[in-house]
């Protein structure tokens, strides 16, 4: 392969597009019957208790923390998701990344 072709984003446009309306409808779905869309962490201080599971842990220098603080990319958005339900946000959904 040569350099200038490494430049390309692996994506096909049609397959984006495909996507795109795939989402735009999920959302839409939960839009009309009153859902709310939250975003939640991707990132903690603790992470999962399963033992299954290995998150990837990086560490965070920076402001607040200039020796450093572990963090770990969150295997499932359940924890931060049980806890807007908690404190009564209502019905809630999200669409994300997980890390497993």
């Amino acid at each position: 392969m040569s350099e200038t072709a490494t430049w390309q984003p692996s994506g096909v446009h049609p397959n984006l597009l495909k996507r795109a309306a795939i989402m735009a409808e999920i959302r839409r779905f939960f839009a009309d019957r009153g859902v709310l869309e939250v975003e939640t962490p991707c990132m903690s201080q603790a992470t999962v208790t399963d033992i299954h599971l290995f998150p990837f842990e990086t560490r965070f220098v920076g402001p607040g923390h200039s020796q450093g603080i572990n963090l770990y990319l969150m295997t499932s958005p359940e924890y931060h998701m049980k806890r807007l339900l908690a404190a009564g946000c209502g019905p809630v959904f999200q669409l994300c990344r997980k890390f497993p």
